[in-house]
């Protein structure tokens, strides 16, 4: 009796041993025949790709969800897939990418040690794919030294990446970073420096590295993208002079040019020294730069900019100049003379369309002890005595713009 249990118990352990072996068996034959592609060789590594590139018949490229980590797949052959090369890449450890003939290289850094992944024959989709991996590689690099910004739009100069640029519309910040240089990420505001964008010439000028300078853009939406981005923060924040035209933010002192569609050129009016008219353009001098601005424009905002410059200077002269009362004289085609009864003073201006010409003298209508016409040639002017022994000459270009100022002292002193 007691020799048939351990037989039947043997039996039953040999049976068990034999259905264990099969079981397991069976399970790794299921698992080869489930991967029969790339999709599944990756769902059994755990890893969920964004993308899958084939390079060439011997190496895949995947890239995951939060393009964290570049997966190389070499030598899979649905037909026997147990046999294959994998690895993995974390993408903040790659240095730079770089085309050289009919391959494509990619430098990283793994185990302390400096690597280069080559890949070949170079096709419009794999171009596509490493420039955008090492891109948004480089743009975690940005959003990880300017944590406080939220970065929705991103391009770069050029297809390897030497700059990557990152805007954040809600702080109209751009920030940017140079490859080649890991310490090089800086940020700038475009509301408060000097910019002209164009989308129609792909033209955008912004001082970068401390330098005024026009950046190279890769991607032709960005600065699409961009403009009207900055457009509607500008329409936002700043008061309409002129509607698609002229805006202006009295807080920061800083003026928008644009045509509504696709230029735009901002001016910091404090930096500005002064500013040159031509009938299709506005050219601007910088009190430290050595380059002049140039914005290319239409006679009708060459014509507005003007009223512009002209209304900024009297601003400068007296806030709430009030037309109804005071006079505001076109003495010549260059100075005008001002009765501001409002404030019991005569003021006379010279270039007021000017920034660094822009001059004016006041006198109090108090100190005013009499007005003559006189006359040079022919040429008209009006000369005012004071009180203090003080001569002042108001040239007039028409001999009834000068009796007319005449008139209008003659009755303040007679007062």
């Amino acid at each position: 009796m007691i020799i048939f249990f351990v037989i039947l118990i043997i039996l039953l352990l040999a049976i068990f041993s034999v259905s264990v072996v099969l079981i397991l068996k069976t399970n790794k034959e299921i698992k080869i025949r489930t991967i029969e592609t790339l999709e599944d060789l990756l769902e059994s590594k755990c890893f969920n790709p964004a993308q899958i590139v084939m390079v060439n018949r011997h190496l895949s490229l995947a890239i995951n969800k939060t393009y964290s980590k570049l997966v190389l797949i070499k030598n899979f052959n649905p037909n026997n897939p147990q046999y294959y090369d994998y690895e993995e890449i974390a993408t903040s450890f790659i240095n730079s990418i770089e085309k050289k003939g009919y391959s494509i290289k990619i430098n990283y850094t793994k185990k302390a040690q400096e690597n280069t992944l080559s890949l070949y024959p170079v096709n419009k989709e794999l171009k596509a794919f490493v420039h955008e991996i090492f891109q948004y590689t480089n743009l975690r690099r940005i959003e990880e030294k300017f944590s406080d910004y939220k970065f929705s739009l991103v391009s770069s100069s050029d297809w390897k990446c030497s700059y990557t640029w990152a805007y954040c519309p809600l702080k109209t910040t751009l920030a940017y970073y140079k490859s080649t240089d890991k310490t090089a990420l800086f940020k700038i505001n475009l509301y408060k420096e000097h910019f002209t964008i164009d989308t129609k010439y792909n033209y955008f000028v912004v001082p970068i590295m401390g330098l005024v300078q026009q950046m190279l853009i890769y991607d032709n939406e960005f600065l699409s993208e961009l403009f009207e981005s900055l457009l509607k923060a500008v329409k936002n924040k700043a008061s309409a002079v002129k509607d698609d035209m002229i805006y202006y933010d009295t807080y920061s002192n800083v003026v928008f040019l644009t045509n509504g569609a696709t230029s735009m050129q901002s001016l910091n009016l404090d930096k500005v020294k002064e500013v040159y008219y031509r009938d299709n353009q506005l050219e601007f001098s910088l009190s430290d730069e050595d380059n002049n601005i140039v914005y290319n424009t239409t006679p009708i905002l060459v014509r507005e900019f003007k009223e512009f410059v002209t209304g900024y200077n009297l601003r400068t002269i007296a806030n709430g100049f009030d037309y109804k009362t005071d006079k505001l004289i076109n003495a010549t085609q260059n100075t005008k003379f001002i009765v501001d009864i409002t404030r019991d003073r005569v003021v006379y201006c010279a270039n007021l369309n000017s920034l660094a010409k822009f001059s004016y003298l006041t006198i109090s209508f108090s100190n005013i002890k009499d007005v003559q016409v006189e006359k040079t040639g022919m040429i008209h002017f009006v000369r005012i005595y004071t009180f203090d022994n003080e001569v002042y000459d108001v040239t007039c270009d028409k001999k009834e713009i000068a009796y007319y100022i005449l008139a209008s002292l003659q009755s303040i002193i007679k007062q």
